[in-house]
């Protein structure tokens, strides 16, 4: 009976262990080693052309961590051009 209940308990462990390797382990290994994209991670600013002028209307701040991506974004102008209420509360 003791030897019965000794291979359930391996096979209960031997699920979660596998169960721990395939969503995490394995997901997260593979995104920070053996990732081939492209990395897009850093700061970008934002450029509108309106009648035939560029300018910047704010910047995007990006990280990375192997496909995953998060972000901020910071508008300092409006589409009119005027500075934009958002871009001002947000600055330090």
């Amino acid at each position: 009976m003791l030897e019965f209940l000794m291979a359930i308990l391996a096979g209960i462990v031997t699920v979660v262990i596998i169960a721990v390797v395939t969503k995490w382990l394995w997901p997260s290994f593979q995104d920070k080693c053996l990732y081939k994209g492209i990395r897009i991670a850093g700061t970008w600013a934002i450029s509108e052309t309106r009648k035939g002028t560029t300018i910047k209307s704010g910047k995007i701040t990006l990280k990375q961590k192997g496909r995953v991506i998060t972000g901020s974004r910071k508008r300092t102008k409006t589409r009119d051009g005027k500075e934009s209420a958002e871009g001002r509360l947000r600055q330090p």
